[in-house]
Formats: structure tokens, C-alpha cells, sequence
């Protein structure tokens, strides 16, 4: 269990363990989508008592905020991830790690000169222009997830009045990059061998959900072991925090393999 504090909207959440129940969702999910999001998120992250618990209608930085930090109750604070060198003659693989709580530390929102903050609906304005703006949310995620909008189109669902010339709409677009600047974006490295220039795009949802089901894998396995050996019921099973029935698994195999 930790406790943080959403670089957007400032609230002070505390993300717990998943527990089997979580696993099996994982497991069953026709879709690592932002569905399945708002639901791990309603059931592992504890908001202020006067916080209301809209996952759709937060900041999409926030969002991925709290799926790095359920990744890093899960599996611990190190990413790891493998890709192949783009150099025609090396193909070398190469590892790419950092650690997640100093790529949170890195999100830094700023109000941008010109721009201020204000109650309602779009709550920032351009101080010199009567332009109102709000940041993407999950909702904006989900519709693009299901191509129901382009991108242009959750820009302009972002802005009041609609129909903007084109240099405000760009100086909003900058604004919000300061105010709510993404975590899922283009990285670079080296390659070790060739020294190549590496790019590749870091999308959290897709990588945090895979990585969260892989290591669930898991569970109908454990349920069954507790079940034969313990006698547990299933229900009593599915909610044992994840790291300690996995410990009973492991034992259980352990065993197993030593017989």
C-alpha cells in the first residue's frame, strides 16, 4: 500500500495490493481497455472522503499515474522491457529500465503564463481571450480508444467556444502540455553495440495492463492448490492480498516438485 499525490488534480490517493479477485478480472477481461481501468482503479485506489470517484472524468496524466503506481505495488518500482536494435547490421537486444517513481518525479504540471485557472466545466481560460478549456480525460481516452473521434475532435470537445482560430487553438495545445503533460510518450536510448539512436513509444495503459495479467497468470492454479491442500473455499482464496498467496503457491509447489 502507498500513498501520492496526483500531479493534476492534487488529490492524495492511496493504491493498495490487488488481490485474486483483481487476478481473475485480469484474466477474464475480453479487453485491456480503459474499462478495465476505471474498474482496477475503483477497486485498489482510496480517494479523499469529498473526492468524487468519476475515473472518466480525471485527467488522463492522472490516469496513468495510478497505473504506474499499481504497476509498482505489483511488481515493484523497476520497468524493465527488451527491443531489438533498428541497425540493419546489429539487431542487437537491448534492455531498457528506469525506475518509476523518477519518471513520476519528472511530471511536473505548470500554469503557463497567460492562462489562469478558474471554477466550472473548463476550468482554465486564456487571460487575454475569452477561451475556455479543459483538460483531455479518461472519457476523451476511451472515445479515441474506440475510434468514435479523432484526436482533433477531443481537442475541440476541450474548448469553449467552439470554431477558435488557429493560433489560440495552438497556444491551448501548448497549455496543455504544461498543465497535464503525458506520461505515455516517445522515448530515446543507445544502443551498446552499434550505438544507433533508439525510439521507441512508451504507452502505458496497454504496457501496465499486459504486465499486470501476465503475472496473474497464475491464479486458477493457486486457487486450485489452496483449495485441495487448505480445504479454503474460492471466495476466501481470491481475497488474499496477491503477494501472499503467491507465497502460498510457491511453497505448495515447492513441495510439489520436492516430493
Amino acid at each position: 500500500m502507498s500513498t501520492y499525490r496526483l500531479p493534476v488534480s492534487g488529490l492524495q490517493v492511496i493504491v493498495q495490493q490487488p488481490t485474486g479477485r483483481e487476478d481473475l478480472l485480469l484474466q477474464e477481461a475480453g479487453a485491456l481497455d480503459t474499462g478495465l481501468v476505471f474498474t482496477l482503479l475503483d477497486r485498489l485506489v482510496q480517494l479523499p472522503q469529498d473526492a468524487s470517484q468519476n475515473w472518466s472524468e480525471f485527467a488522463i496524466t492522472d490516469l496513468e499515474t495510478l497505473l504506474l503506481l499499481l504497476r509498482r505495488e505489483v511488481l515493484g518500482d523497476r520497468i524493465r522491457a527488451e527491443t531489438e536494435c533498428i541497425g540493419a547490421e546489429c539487431k542487437a537486444q537491448i534492455e531498457i529500465s528506469f525506475h518509476i517513481w523518477d519518471y513520476l518525479a519528472s511530471v511536473r504540471p505548470r500554469l503557463p503564463r497567460g492562462v489562469e485557472k478558474i471554477e466550472g466545466e473548463s476550468p482554465y481560460r486564456l487571460t487575454e481571450d475569452d477561451v475556455k478549456f479543459r483538460l483531455p480525460s479518461g472519457k476523451d481516452l476511451a472515445a479515441l480508444e474506440s475510434r468514435a473521434v479523432s484526436e482533433r475532435a477531443v481537442l475541440q470537445a476541450c474548448i469553449r467556444p467552439p470554431g477558435i482560430a488557429a493560433h489560440l487553438q495552438r497556444r491551448i495545445e501548448r497549455a496543455m502540455h504544461a498543465l497535464a503533460p503525458r506520461l505515455s510518450r516517445i522515448m530515446s536510448g543507445e544502443c551498446p553495440e552499434c550505438k544507433a539512436t533508439m525510439k521507441f513509444y512508451f504507452d502505458v495503459m496497454p504496457f501496465v495492463l499486459r504486465e499486470m495479467r501476465d503475472h496473474a497468470a497464475t491464479i486458477f492454479e493457486d486457487v486450485h492448490l489452496l483449495a485441495v491442500y487448505y480445504k479454503w473455499p474460492e471466495e476466501n482464496i481470491l481475497s488474499l492480498p496477491r503477494s501472499r498467496r503467491l507465497r502460498y503457491g510457491d511453497a505448495l509447489r515447492d513441495q510439489r516438485s520436492a516430493a
